[in-house]
């Protein structure tokens, strides 16, 4: 690799995996060999924190100067004698006050310094070494550690978050990205000034939102970004996950009016992309099916450009699917209908669920052959839990995608319980599944309920341990709440569960995490 002496050209996954890249742009031919997700040749953004640093160099000048003023004092003293120097201090007729100095006349042809006499306003405050001020920085300071810090490897997330700092004032979402950034920033350093602006940044563009919509601005790239800025605010100022889930609905209408051509675009659908799952929980808290269940939309947003994981993709297809499957639940068991109609319905409902089922377990198997060899064990890093080792996957979409297919097979299986009974058995729709192993560290499809959470909880770890962190806590917490459906009460892995949303919630900023359960 031709450049600097150790500043390696190759991409960020050769980069972290330390080998050589063939530095084929835009996507290097190595990774796309190995079978691995190629994260491009764009630097890491790190946030340097310079205040601590300032701060000492203010006070160690400020040092070097009253030290130096100490000397010169003394060596004044030591030149004059006692008895003939003198401060008069008194104030003028203007009520100024005057500081002189007097000092007798030379002793030994020896001359004393003798300082002018200096006049002050009375109210006049003097501060002789005065601390550097950052606050002219402070929403640039604030901005870049968001920016650095949430949603951190998420290429597409900060992607559109970054549009607010690139955009003018004139624009909604500059203030809506204040609000994210000075309340992201207040809570993971404690500063309650910084979250009471981020109220106040807050406030004012809920009023320009709800002016743009009325303007017939809602088509706009502004509007949305803004929208979905302050969902994710939500989440980091609200203790409650309900408002979040609110504003992600919102989103969800828009981008809806706005129809899949208009997100065929690069950046419209890194924002498809970025909202489909918090659109898809929306849907699920309402128990009401939402549009993306379409084909169209999962389909046209993707025509001039390829999918990025493909595997994820596919399990949020299927996951698409789930706020209809709960509608049509909640419609079996609707009062007013005959009881031949509840018959039909509960028919063709379970024949769904195990449609669905079936396609999970298909995936399973053609992601156990597209990812071999995807993760090791390791002692915990971050958690302190009931398990002695925890995984740890090379990937984190990779493991993402595995997560959902986990907490998806536990709400299926949860919905066809309640529907039919304990005669629903999941496990059966798994034998006719190509599945040849290539991962013996973790579970095969068809498992026991129990020992799909228990996948889950051991991939906590690594969710949440740098450089995922707060990305990592948002992709973990709806498995990890099935997860803690699935495990026996009172038992130690339900109350470590519980224990964990919270610190969870402390360490990414999410407070709103700590309700999820």
């Amino acid at each position: 690799m031709v450049g600097l002496s150790g500043r390696s050209k190759g991409c960020r996954t050769c980069r972290r995996r330390k080998i050589k890249c063939d530095e084929r742009q835009p996507l290097c031919a190595r990774c796309e060999r190995g079978g691995w997700t190629c994260y491009g040749f764009d630097r890491e953004v790190s946030f340097v924190s310079e205040n601590l640093r300032a701060k000492r160099r203010s006070q160690k000048q400020a040092a070097i100067r009253a030290k130096n003023c100490e000397s010169e004092c003394e060596t004044t003293q030591l030149s004059t004698p006692q008895s003939g120097f003198s401060i008069p201090q008194g104030s003028d007729e203007e009520g100024n006050c005057m500081i002189s100095v007097q000092s007798s006349a030379s002793i030994s042809g020896l001359v004393v310094w003798q300082p002018q006499v200096m006049v002050m306003p009375a109210d006049c405050t003097v501060q002789l070494f005065p601390e550097l001020s950052l606050s002219a920085f402070k929403n640039d300071i604030r901005i870049s550690f968001t920016l650095a810090k949430l949603f951190s490897g998420d290429r597409d997330v900060v992607e559109w978050l970054s549009l607010g700092y690139n955009s003018g004032d004139d624009y909604i979402n500059c203030g809506a990205l204040k609000a994210l950034s000075s309340a992201f920033y207040g809570r993971m350093n404690h500063d309650i000034q910084s979250e009471n602006e981020a109220r106040t940044h807050y406030v004012g563009v809920l009023k320009r939102l709800s002016r743009a919509i009325g303007n017939n601005e809602s088509m706009s790239l502004d509007v949305l970004v803004s929208s979905m800025t302050l969902s994710c605010y939500e989440m980091i100022a609200s203790s409650s996950f309900g408002p979040s889930l609110l504003h992600a609905g919102g989103v969800g209408r828009l981008i809806e009016v706005r129809g899949p051509k208009r997100h065929r675009g690069r950046f419209e659908l890194s924002i498809l992309e970025s909202m489909r799952v918090s659109i898809i929980l929306k849907g699920m808290f309402d128990r009401k099916r939402v549009f993306l269940e379409r084909q169209e939309w999962k389909t046209i947003p993707w025509t001039f450009h390829a999918v990025q994981n493909p595997m994820t993709k596919m399990v949020q297809d299927i996951m698409c699917d789930m706020p209809g499957l709960l509608e049509d639940f909640d419609n079996v068991f609707a009062p007013e209908i005959s009881p031949k109609e509840h018959k039909m319905r509960l028919g063709q409902l379970k024949t769904n669920l195990e449609h669905h089922l079936c396609l999970l377990f298909d995936w399973r198997a053609a992601w156990e052959s597209e990812y071999p060899n995807s993760c090791y064990e390791r002692s915990p890093q971050v958690t302190d839990g009931p398990f002695s080792t925890v995984l740890y996957f090379y990937d984190f979409e990779v493991c993402n995608g595995l997560m959902l297919y986990h907490s998806l097979v536990l709400l299926i299986t949860e919905i066809g319980i309640a529907l039919v009974g304990a005669d629903f058995n999941h496990a059966r729709f798994a034998q006719g599944t190509n599945f040849v192993c290539t991962n013996p560290l973790l579970q095969p499809p068809g498992v026991s309920l129990y020992d799909g959470a228990i996948e889950v909880c051991r991939s906590v770890d690594y969710h949440i341990s740098p450089p995922h962190e707060s990305a990592g806590a948002y992709c973990v917490v709806f498995p990890l709440k099935k997860a803690h459906d699935e495990l026996p009460p009172g038992s130690l892995e339900h109350k470590w569960v519980e224990d964990l949303m919270h610190v969870i919630a402390r360490q990414s900023g999410f407070m709103s995490l700590q309700s999820v359960l």
